[in-house]
């Protein structure tokens, strides 16, 4: 009886990581994705001072900011 129950934590186990070998990646992706969207969404709102300080022009800014999230 003890080597079943054994087999079956095993594969609850197993079965458990699974799982969280595949929800990882996306979860993964989706908070890189809110991210990039966030930061983008930023960018448009800096002054030309500020893009100055971080070396990029109010052209490029809007361009990086176009992009699609998950590009």
């Amino acid at each position: 009886m003890q080597n079943i129950q054994s087999i079956q934590n095993t594969q609850i186990t197993n079965s458990t990581i699974f799982k969280e070998d595949l929800i990882k990646p996306s979860l993964f992706k989706i908070k890189l994705f809110m991210r990039r969207h966030h930061t983008r969404k930023l960018l448009t709102g800096l002054s030309a001072e500020q893009l100055n300080d971080i070396g990029i022009s109010r052209d490029q800014a809007l361009e990086e900011a176009l992009k699609p999230f998950w590009k």
